[in-house]
């Protein structure tokens, strides 16, 4: 039915929590990697480039900045 594996899929669930972090905190790349699973920074690059096609720096300098969250209240 599916074809992602449960491996695959923690994967992209801790990509797309980087993707919001890197998105909406100032926190550095080595803290939000560490955060989402990733205990070596140079794996969560990695990874993170080949499912999104940025590297996390690139990726917060292009849509970070437009896109800054702002919590309610």
């Amino acid at each position: 039915m599916f074809q992602t594996s449960p491996i695959q899929y923690l994967l992209q669930l801790r990509i797309d929590s980087a993707c919001q972090q890197l998105q909406c905190t100032d926190a550095s790349i080595g803290t939000i990697a560490q955060q989402n699973g990733f205990y070596d920074q140079s794996a969560f690059c990695r990874q993170f480039q080949k499912r999104v096609g940025l590297t996390p720096r690139q990726y917060r300098t292009r849509l970070g900045k437009s896109a800054k969250w702002k919590p309610f209240g």
